[in-house]
């Protein structure tokens, strides 16, 4: 991740999410190496890339699939090799901690699930619209890897894509997902690695997650570890890119690092 340096403040255009004063991400672990970032600005998004198996076995409602595992698939978004069982879910710790950036304090959350649920809790303390952004690293379908934004979603609109694809956003490790609040100067990313870094009013934002029972605690990343693609998710990122007339922009360095 890269250094937080000024306020943050949204601008969409047709090419373009930029967070104003953002370098980028901001300062802090490599999650890749284990190293916990504090005497460097850069953070690396990486891992061993483990890929289901071909095919996929979906039924759907209308509106959002349920997607089951294939044979073979692994069910989980980042998993750790142990020499008995071979590759398993990896779960964190269910804490939380502060961290001083250059400028702008910020919550690494690592919940052991129910990750979409605490982006819903905190999206309260939030006014909207919402502005969101869908960093797609490794597609599956015939999508081009890149940000896809939409701006000026209401609070019932957000709640209501990230009920739909809960199973997705939670359970494949093919994106990040950004949600800001222009009015709040507030940001939430959904990182890759299954962790929450949560930017703005961060009091507010301990004492819910202290009521959800996380502890304050440094957290930590397994290295090695595996990022997992599942090919029975395909049909979410097919419908989620369909969800809205997104404005697209090439990823940056520092999505995938």
């Amino acid at each position: 991740m890269r250094p937080v340096s000024g306020p943050i403040r949204l601008a969409a255009t047709a090419s373009l999410f930029l967070i104003t004063g953002f370098g980028g991400w901001s300062e802090g672990m490599d999650a890749t190496d284990g190293k916990d970032g504090k005497d460097g600005k850069n953070g690396k998004h990486g891992g061993a890339r483990v890929e289901g198996c071909a095919g996929c076995h979906s039924t759907f409602t209308p509106q959002y699939p349920i997607a089951m595992s294939v044979s073979g698939e692994m069910p989980f978004k980042v998993g750790i090799h142990r020499r008995r069982d071979g590759i398993v879910e990896f779960r964190y710790a269910n804490t939380f901690e502060r961290q001083d950036t250059e400028q702008n304090p910020r919550l690494l959350i690592a919940p052991s699930e129910g990750q979409v649920e605490l982006l819903l809790r905190m999206l309260r303390e939030l006014n909207s619209p919402y502005s969101l952004m869908y960093v797609l690293l490794a597609p599956h379908t015939d999508a081009r890897p890149g940000r896809y934004l939409v701006s000026g979603l209401s609070e019932d609109e957000t709640r209501t894509l990230l009920l739909g694809f809960r199973t997705f956003f939670e359970g494949d490790a093919r994106h990040h997902l950004w949600i800001a609040s222009e009015r709040d100067n507030a940001l939430l990313v959904y990182d890759q690695h299954n962790v929450i870094y949560a930017y703005g009013p961060i009091d507010q934002f301990s004492a819910i997650l202290a009521a959800q029972g996380l502890q304050q605690s440094k957290t930590e990343f397994p290295y090695p570890h595996t990022h997992h693609f599942r090919s029975s998710m395909n049909v979410y990122e097919d419908l989620l890119l369909r969800e809205f007339d997104w404005q697209w922009s090439p990823l940056l360095p520092e999505d995938e690092e």
